[in-house]
C-alpha cells in the first residue's frame, strides 16, 4: 500500500512561488500533482505545508473537486507549528517538524512506500508504473528524472543524479548544473533533472528522517536524501512526458508562455488522465464587438474590449477599450485601463495598470509587477 506525501514547496528566488502559484490560466500548479495521484488510485495524500499557506489550504478546500472530500482517506494537512520550533522564525518555513509529524501519523500504520511528490512542477504522470518497478527491484527509493532542456536561470536550482550505467542506480545527486555545462552548443543539449519525486520504503523514510532536521522540499533532497545516496539503494525511473518546472520569475513566464504552443499543452493536458482543479462558477468571459484576440489561453470571468496577442490571461481580468497587451502573463483580477500599452510583462494579482501607460520588458527579460500595483 502506497500513500501520497505532498511537500508544499518553500518560498523561492525572487518569485512568490508556492504550490498555490497559477499556471496555464485557470489552474495551480497543485492541481497537476493532485491530478496526478487521483488518476493513479491513491486517494490517501498528505499535504505538508510551509509558510504562507493560506492560499494553498484555500484553493483546496474539502478535496472534493479532486474526488477527495471522503471518510477514509483523502487530504490531511501538516502545517509548521511554531511553537514546535526551537530555532529562530526563519527555520519555521522549512515545516522540519510538519514533516515529521505526518511520518509519525503513518508510522502505526500498514504503509509499506511513501510516494514524495513536490509542489513546483506540472506535469502529467501515471505513478503505477513507478510503484510497480520500485516494489519488483525492492529498492530503498526510487526517484523519477527526464531529460529535458534547461533555462539558464534554472539550471543553479535543479537537482541532477549521476547515473551509474554499470549498476543502474543512482550514485550522486548534484545541486544545479554547471554554467560551463548551459554555454554555448550545450545550452540547446538535453540535461537529466530530477523531478523531485520519489517513491521511498518507509521505513527507509523514517530513518533518515530521524538524522535531519532540514527538511522542506528542496533540503530533503539536498540534506536528507543526497548525503544517503551511497548507503541506500537508489534507482532512476525515467519520465519521458512533458514537465514545467516553476522556481522563479523567468520560469514562470516561460513556462506559462509555452501553453500558448499545442504540442506543449497536450503533452501536459492530453497525457495521463484529466486535469482538475476547484470550480469557480465564473460567469464567461465577455469579448465586446471591438475585441482582437489572437493566441491567448484565457480565463472564465474576464472582459476583454482592447487587443490581446500570445497572452496567457488569468481569471477576472479586465482589458478596456484601446488597451493592448502582447506577449504578456496577466494574473488574477489585472486591470488593463483605456489605451495603456503592454509587452512581455508579468503582472502579479490585482494590478492596475491606468489610461495610456506604456509598459515594456524584453523577451529574455520580461517587466514583473508586484502584487497590487498601481501604475
Amino acid at each position: 500500500m502506497t500513500v501520497g506525501l505532498y511537500l508544499s514547496d518553500p518560498a523561492r528566488d525572487s518569485i512568490r512561488t508556492t504550490s498555490a502559484v497559477h499556471f496555464a490560466g485557470r489552474y495551480r500548479l497543485i492541481d497537476f500533482t493532485l491530478s496526478n495521484l487521483v488518476n493513479s488510485g491513491i486517494f490517501r495524500i498528505g499535504i505538508v505545508l510551509g509558510s504562507k499557506y493560506q492560499s494553498l489550504v484555500s484553493h483546496l478546500g474539502s478535496g472534493k473537486d479532486w474526488d477527495l472530500a471522503r471518510k477514509s482517506g483523502g487530504i490531511t494537512f501538516f502545517p509548521p507549528y511554531l511553537e514546535d520550533m526551537n530555532e529562530p522564525y526563519p527555520e519555521f518555513e522549512r515545516g522540519s517538524n510538519a514533516l515529521h509529524r505526518a511520518l509519525l501519523a503513518l508510522a502505526g500504520s500498514k504503509i509499506e512506500n511513501v510516494l514524495i511528490v513536490d509542489g513546483a512542477i506540472a506535469y502529467s504522470m501515471d505513478y503505477r508504473p513507478l510503484i510497480e518497478q520500485h516494489e519488483s527491484t525492492q529498492a530503498d527509493v526510487t526517484a523519477v528524472y527526464s531529460n529535458r532542456n534547461l533555462l539558464p536561470s534554472e539550471a543553479q536550482l535543479v537537482f541532477a543524479p549521476d547515473l551509474d550505467s554499470r549498476t543502474g542506480r543512482i550514485n550522486h545527486i548534484n545541486y544545479g548544473i554547471s554554467v560551463q555545462a548551459m554555454s554555448g552548443v550545450a545550452a540547446k543539449s538535453e540535461h537529466s533533472v530530477l523531478l523531485n519525486t520519489f517513491v521511498i520504503r518507509k521505513s527507509v523514510l523514517m530513518r533518515l528522517l530521524a538524522s535531519s532536521t532540514r527538511t522542506d522540499m528542496r533540503s530533503f533532497i539536498r540534506y536528507t536524501l543526497a548525503p544517503a545516496v551511497r548507503t541506500i539503494r537508489v534507482l532512476p525511473f525515467e519520465f519521458t512526458g512533458y514537465s514545467a518546472q516553476v522556481l522563479n520569475t523567468d520560469t514562470f513566464f516561460v513556462r506559462n508562455m509555452e501553453m500558448l504552443s499545442p504540442k506543449s499543452r497536450n503533452a501536459l493536458f492530453k497525457g495521463a488522465g484529466s486535469v482538475y482543479t476547484a470550480v469557480r462558477d465564473s460567469s464567461p468571459t465577455n469579448y465586446s464587438t471591438y475585441a482582437n484576440i489572437k493566441n491567448c489561453i484565457v480565463a472564465d470571468g474576464c472582459k476583454i474590449e482592447g487587443t490581446a496577442e500570445n497572452c496567457v490571461i488569468f481569471r477576472n481580468v479586465h482589458v478596456a477599450p484601446g488597451a493592448e497587451v502582447r506577449n504578456c502573463v496577466l494574473q488574477t483580477g489585472t486591470e488593463i485601463m483605456r489605451n495603456a500599452k503592454l509587452d512581455w510583462c508579468v503582472t502579479d494579482k490585482n494590478v492596475i495598470i491606468t489610461d495610456g501607460k506604456t509598459l515594456v520588458g524584453a523577451v529574455n527579460y520580461p517587466l514583473y509587477i508586484n502584487d497590487g500595483t498601481i501604475i
